[in-house]
Parts: C-alpha cells; structure tokens; sequence
C-alpha cells in the first residue's frame, strides 16, 4: 500500500508540475474550441463530426471547462485523468496476469515513461484511448474467467468509449478473441477432456453481447446527420480498399521504419534492451502470454504501417503499455536470477539496485526535462517542430488574448488571424470564451499583405492581426507592431509570433 500511493503520488507529480509550461499547439486548441462550442450551444454537441473526429473526447473535456477558468487547463486534466485509469488498469491486468510485484513495476515504468507522460500533459484524445486500449484487456480477462452480465457490459461500453474517442479503438475488438488463449490448455491431454464446445460457446456468447453493446454505444452518433464525415474524413489519413489492393506495401516500409524510429525515441536503449529481455523470458516461461501481449503490440503496428496516409507519433501512444508489461516482466526476472545467483544479501541488494537504476534512470531524466524545460528534452525534430518551434506552437497566444480582455474588456474589436483553424484562430478564440465583442477570424496563410476587408474594418473598429513570423510580409506602412513572442530557437528554425495593429 505505501509503495501504491508513492506511485500515485509520483503520478500527480509528474503530470501536474508546469502543467502548462508548453503552450497550447494546434489540435488542443480544436479540440478545446469544439468543446466549448458544445458546451455553449447544444445543437453543436457533435461539432466534432465536421472534421470526421468522433465525438467522447470533446463531451468528456465540457465538464473540466465548466468548473476550471484556464481552458488549456481544463483540456489538459481530462488527459490527466485518463493517465490516472490508464495506470489503475495497468497495474489490475498486470497484477493479475502476473504478480503484484510485477505491477507494482509496471505502474512504477509509467508513471516514468516519457511518451506516456508527455501525452498525458496535452489535451489530445491518445491518453483517452490508451486508457480504453488497458481496461479493454483487463475486462476482457475478466469476462472469460467468470462470464456474468455485468462484465460483458462493463466491456462493451469500453469498446464503445474507444470508438468515441479514436478509430484505432477497434483494435481492441479485433484483438479481444485471442485473449482466449491465456485460459484454454492447449497441450493434447488437457485439450481432449476439456469440452471444446461448451468453453467457447460459453465465452463467445457474452463476447457478442459486449459487442452488441459496443455497437448501439457508438450508434449514438447516428443522432447527427454528420456522422458519414468519419468514413470521409478517415480516407485523408488511411488508404481505401482498392488503394490497398492495388499496392500493399506501397506506404508500409516508410511507415514501419518511421514509427519504430518514434517508438525508440522515447524507449531510449535500456528500455529497449529490457524490452527484448522480457519478451524473450516470456517467451520461455508462458509462450502464451507473451504471443497474447506481442499481439496487442504489433498487429496495430503493421496494420498502421500498411495503410496510414498521415501518422504522428503520438497515434501509437496506445500501444506503449504493452510496452511496458514486457520491460517490467524483464525486470521482474532479471531481479529473480539475481537472488539465486548469490547469497550475499549485500550483493543481492547491490545487483538489484543496478538493475533498477538501468531501468528507470534514461527514463526518469527525460521525463524530468519535459516537466521542467521540455526544449532541452530529447525530442525527435518532428515533435519538436509540432509542440515547441513552428507555426503550431501557441507562444504568446495566451499573452495576445490577455492583452486584448485588459485592452477592450468591453469594446467591439477584430482580430485577424493567419491560417482558418488550428493553433491560430482556435487558439486565440479559446481564451476568448465570453468575450463575445472581441471577435477573432483567421483570413488564411501565408499573409503577404494584409486584406482590404479588414484594413477597411480598422477605420472604425480597432483591428488587430496575430501571425507567426515565417507567414508574415512587411506591414509596417500599415500596422504597428505591439508585440514581438519568440519561440524557442533550434538550429533548424526560429520563428516569433507578431501581435500587430492595424492603422485606421
């Protein structure tokens, strides 16, 4: 119990400390504009659908904005909640499948690991799903071992949950049948006086009873006549059938090597290596967990790989605490090995001291250095560029947005906006909630040269324009320059957010 709540609060720690020292980048502030667009207007409940996004992140994130001020605040802590269930359920399965001390491990690892974390600090819908993604293996074992109503519709509204929240979420579907393997004997005696019909029959039957609730969960967005924009919108980042058909592997080398090349990223080499080492221990010691655990793993790995048109990183955020099961069932072993190969309670305590230093140090720095200072943290260039240097990075946006409630708290103003949704107007309109007067509208990127409409605005109206620098043209002989936001600076680009007012 005292190493539990060392661990939570562990948790707590590392989730909340700066919790917005990285500012809002251009999906939170989507996603945080849809949810207080929902909020405010009940007939856009499913204003997510217009962008083929399903629609349980944004409904989950109205509670937060109800009762905390700062909007990335709020999207942030639902990530932080789901964090939370993602480790509650990861230390249940694991304690189960395995032994306690194994999960302690395994909670111990992500609390610690950096992409979980990193992710669990942002309002973006992977930590979400991640959490889906645990408790749909864990209900799953529950289900098979003592089949009951209650389980069965315990899981088929986590199946449904994940679907809400990302398409991957059926994987969880997918991949739920071969969980069967961890409870039926497949040696010859066994499976010969087992009943073979009456096992599955047994088991099936209340699968397909989640699965049925699965389905009429998701059906809710039938309520929406935009509920076709996920099919729609889902071929901009997966191939189609005949497109498939045509060449399977024409997107699955780049892709492969790209998301393995992300996932040691954030591993580092030691978590690789015990990564191996669990697996290969597994593998000797109860083959059928490690192929039902390895399947989890990279079945969406390849099947991401073969048809994803445009992938992040953080879209096999999911797949991380299969991750970890193998490194702390590794470490598990490697600790067992230790006390037979010596008596020495000193050595012992010594070796395994070195192994869990081995383990958790990498991790630990990085992690440190993203709660602290994330520009010095180890970030692969594309996640540096989405979160921290480029257009999608909200530096100033905050700033901007104060400015302007001090500046005009009730007077009639317009802002201009370089690009039409994302980091900029999105995020300046979140900050912006409840002050209907100030009225912000993105007129497209780059901006050469400021519109005729809005310079004819700024003859009655103070009118304003926010651009990032690398999208700007020379406005001096028609707006003057407020404020100047740089963003950090890395050798392969510099770039500042400009807060300008136009002359009437």
């Amino acid at each position: 119990m005292i190493l539990l709540t060392l661990v939570l609060l562990s948790f707590f720690f590392s989730r909340l400390v700066n919790l917005t020292l990285i500012p809002v980048f251009a999906d939170e502030a989507i996603y945080i504009h849809w949810a207080q667009t929902a909020w405010h207007d009940h007939n856009q409940r499913f204003v997510s659908l217009m962008d083929g996004k399903p629609p349980l992140h944004t409904w989950l994130m109205i509670p937060f904005l109800k009762v905390i001020k700062d909007p990335l605040v709020a999207g942030r802590l639902l990530s932080v909640t789901a964090g939370l269930a993602t480790l509650i359920g990861l230390y249940l399965l694991v304690k189960k499948i395995f032994n306690q001390k194994t999960g302690l491990i395994s909670v111990w690892l992500m609390v610690i690991s950096p992409f979980l974390l990193f992710y669990d600090r942002l309002a973006v819908a992977d930590s979400l799903l991640t959490a889906f993604g645990v408790w749909s293996f864990y209900l799953t074992v529950l289900l098979i071992e003592k089949p009951d109503l209650g389980k069965a519709f315990l899981l088929g509204f986590c199946w449904g949950g994940g679907l809400l929240t990302k398409p991957p979420g059926l994987y969880f579907i997918f991949l739920s049948p071969l969980i069967l393997l961890l409870f039926f004997p497949l040696n010859k005696n066994s499976f010969l006086k087992k009943n073979i019909f009456t096992f599955f029959k047994t088991k099936i039957s209340y699968w397909l009873l989640s699965l049925m609730v699965a389905v009429l969960s998701y059906n809710v967005i039938k309520l929406s006549p935009l509920s076709h924009m996920i099919s729609v919108r889902s071929y901009d980042y997966i191939l189609g059938k005949r497109e498939f058909l045509k060449d399977p592997f024409q997107l699955f080398w780049g892709n492969f090597k790209a998301i393995l090349a992300w996932l040691y990223s954030y591993q580092l080499l030691p978590g690789i290596i015990l990564f191996f080492l669990g697996l290969t221990f597994l593998i000797k010691k109860a083959w059928k967990k490690a192929l039902v655990f390895f399947s989890w793993l990279i079945i969406p790995l390849l099947g991401s790989a073969a048809i994803g048109k445009i992938i992040f990183p953080r879209y096999f955020l999911f797949l991380q605490p299969w991750i970890i099961v193998f490194m702390s069932f590794g470490i598990t072993e490697l600790i067992s090995k230790v006390k037979k190969f010596r008596d020495s309670k000193v050595y012992q305590s010594l070796l395994t001291g070195i192994i869990y230093v081995f383990a958790s140090w990498p991790w630990l720095l990085f992690s440190l250095w993203l709660i602290f200072n994330p520009v010095k943290a180890p970030l692969i260039e594309r996640e540096q560029n989405q979160y921290l240097t480029s257009w999608s990075a909200g530096y100033g946006i905050k700033e901007v947005a104060d400015w302007l409630k001090e500046h005009h708290p009730d007077e009639k103003v317009f802002v201009a906006t370089e690009g039409f949704f994302g980091t900029l107007p999105d995020g300046l309109q979140i900050y912006l909630d409840g002050f209907s007067k100030i009225e912000v509208y993105g007129v497209g990127q780059p901006i050469h040269t400021i519109p005729e409409k809005t310079l004819e605005r700024a003859k009655t109206v103070p009118t304003y324009l926010v651009v990032n620098s690398n999208r700007a043209g020379d406005f001096q002989d028609k707006a003057e320059l407020i404020k100047e936001y740089p963003k950090p600076e890395f050798p392969f680009l510099k770039e500042s957010l400009l807060f300008f007012k136009i002359k009437g």
